[in-house]
């Protein structure tokens, strides 16, 4: 994680237009940070986790696997983007049923149910899949990396995949997975920090990934160009816009704040004449 200073200014939004191919420039749209983003880095900076805590994570990750920790202490809640950045992206279209996968402790997913009627979750630890049903989620008991939708599972109107591509073993099958799990015209909104650094949680160790990702690239433009040329439209996923947001995290007794540097891409299925 890269560190944020206290200058909300230097916090990502914009990106170099010229950097881009011709065909995300059309696409890109520039957010700003609202009053979500503003309460979520107001609470961190006052009360980031005590050392106390962090003594404590210290100690459980090397009994359990890191997610298992942050959802028994309660560590590292995230935001990325809000209830208005999101209706705003996903534009007009049916929002019945939302899928959120690795949903983490629900944070961020929180902000997407405000906009959806019913919301569903996947998470492959246990300590925050019961931080999912607490907050009022169906937690499905899949894990997208591996194996796709049981055909008795009702499909979704809209799935979100939030920096998880470059957390799991085999992300090229996770997101045909994703795909196939929306309902026709459905829409798949994948965030993916920048530039890419995958590995694999595996209890308290970290390995690489089954499935390679797109090599990593200096800047943040073509990071993005080549997520969206080598991994999104092979996937059968058609652009409809592109943004950069930070992804921010509530630090702890040695930083306050982490920030990830995302690209949030807002697809639909490509449909075969």
């Amino acid at each position: 994680m890269a560190v944020a200073t206290a200058t909300p200014r230097e916090l990502q939004y914009g990106c170099d237009l010229t950097l881009l191919p011709s065909e995300l420039r059309d696409r890109f749209i520039q957010l700003e940070q609202d009053e979500a983003a503003r309460v979520f880095l107001d609470a961190s900076r006052a009360a980031p986790h005590g050392a106390w805590r962090s003594r404590a994570y210290g100690v459980l990750r090397s009994l359990m696997s890191d997610y298992d920790a942050y959802g028994l202490l309660d560590m590292y809640p995230m935001h990325l983007l809000s209830a208005p950045q999101l209706d705003r992206l996903l534009g007009e279209g049916r929002r019945a049923r939302l899928l959120d996968i690795g949903a983490g402790s629900g944070g961020v997913t929180q902000h997407a149910a405000e906009l959806f009627q019913h919301v569903s979750a996947t998470e492959t630890s246990g300590m925050l899949k019961r931080s999912l049903r607490r907050r009022g989620f169906t937690v499905l008991d899949c894990d997208l990396t591996y194996a796709p939708l049981p055909s008795s599972t009702q499909r979704f109107d809209a799935v979100l995949c939030f920096n998880v591509i470059d957390r799991c073993s085999h992300p090229l099958t996770l997101v045909r997975h994703a795909r196939a799990a929306l309902e026709a015209n459905g829409t798949m909104i994948v965030s993916v920090p920048l530039p890419l650094k995958p590995h694999v949680h595996v209890g308290r160790f970290t390995v690489d990934q089954e499935e390679r990702l797109p090599t990593a690239q200096p800047s943040w433009e073509g990071g993005a160009a080549s997520i969206a040329r080598e991994l999104l439209t092979p996937a059968g996923l058609e652009l409809r816009s592109l943004s950069r947001v930070p992804y921010l995290c509530r630090g702890d007794a040695t930083t306050p704040l982490y920030v990830l540097d995302a690209a949030v891409f807002v697809c639909s299925s490509r449909r075969t004449p």
